[in-house]
């Protein structure tokens, strides 16, 4: 009983994350890609990786929802709904590692070399390059288009079934490393020179100025969006592709194991649905921009209301007046 609490109360979660997260990762594309912040290639990464963010919630996130409450699970419906399915996860969620570690690359070679934004990599290159990254991603995971799924004697098993088990096994695996292991190893390599140089170049100048204006340097060279979002998904996405490639399996065979495919998924979709949190607590332009888009908003309002409503609009001006 305690067990299908929890179960409901995390498939309740699933439903939260993903609502949240298709309404913040929107806005923070339309965010990113406004004139002010398109013309910088950390946005236009950004832009592209909450985009495939959006993607990757509404299969596995929402399985555990349907499976909670409805005992239904999108993969199982028939074998055009698993390929289909299983095709978008896991090249979503690939597609948005790797754009992370591109967005770190670009952070350092920013940083290791001065004339890299101004000119060899400017805006329209990183949309080129963010296109190139997930086309590959697609045609990697292609086969599954094929291969995933098997219906034998009435009995339909998407991902661990008899005719195709040792081929599925293996790509989860496969998944598990393009996903999130080797995309860690490359973010701790990338942001570990980006410290190192950073700091560096902070030694020869701390002298000539303030420890406060030094912090600020530090600070707007690093990155803090880039090192929170890397800490982040190091931390959140291990655990559960881990348990995707090695233990899924067997902790989904029974719902008192089943809760730690859960847990493990809600932390990882976490990390997926909250880039707005993140960019609008710690990146000065991307608030600047988000301020200045809901003072053009709230002034759009004020224009429909004299338009529609002019007599409440002079009644207002004349009691404040």
């Amino acid at each position: 009983m305690a067990v299908n609490f929890f179960l409901s109360v995390f498939g309740l979660y699933s439903l939260v994350l993903i609502i949240f997260g298709t309404i913040g990762n929107s806005f923070t594309i339309y965010i990113c890609l406004r004139k002010r912040l398109r013309s910088y290639t950390t946005f236009i990464f950004i832009a592209f990786i909450c985009f495939s963010d959006i993607f990757s919630l509404y299969i596995w996130c929402l399985d555990h929802f349907s499976e909670a409450f409805f005992k239904t699970v999108i993969e199982e419906i028939g074998i055009i709904s698993c390929r289909v399915s299983f095709f978008q996860q896991v090249s979503s969620l690939q597609s948005s590692s790797w754009l992370l570690v591109a967005l770190s690359l670009d952070r350092y070679l920013g940083v290791r070399f001065r004339t890299w934004r101004s000119l060899y990599f400017k805006a329209h290159q990183a949309v080129f390059c963010s296109f190139a990254l997930i086309f590959l991603i697609l045609i990697i995971n292609s086969q599954i288009l094929v291969l995933a799924g098997d219906e034998t004697d009435g009995d339909f098993d998407c991902y661990y079934n008899d005719a195709h088990h040792g081929w599925v096994k293996t790509w989860t695996k496969v998944h598990t490393y393009l996903y999130s292991i080797i995309p860690s190893i490359f973010l701790a390599i990338l942001n570990t020179m980006v410290f190192y140089k950073t700091w560096k170049n902070n030694m020869r100048i701390s002298n000539g100025i303030s420890d406060v204006e030094s912090n600020k340097i530090r600070k707007k060279r690093f990155g803090l969006v880039i090192a929170i979002l890397t800490l982040g998904f190091m931390l959140t996405t291990l655990p559960s592709a881990i348990i995707t490639g090695y233990f899924h399996s067997s902790l989904n065979s029974r719902n008192e194991t089943k809760i730690y495919i859960y847990i493990c998924d809600s932390m990882a979709f976490t990390y997926h649905s909250s880039k707005f949190i993140v960019l609008a607590i710690s990146n000065t332009q991307f608030k600047k921009e988000l301020l200045l888009f809901a003072h053009e908003f709230l002034n759009k309002l004020e224009c429909l209301q004299e338009r529609f409503y002019p007599n409440y609009s002079k009644s207002i001006t004349e009691s404040s007046g």
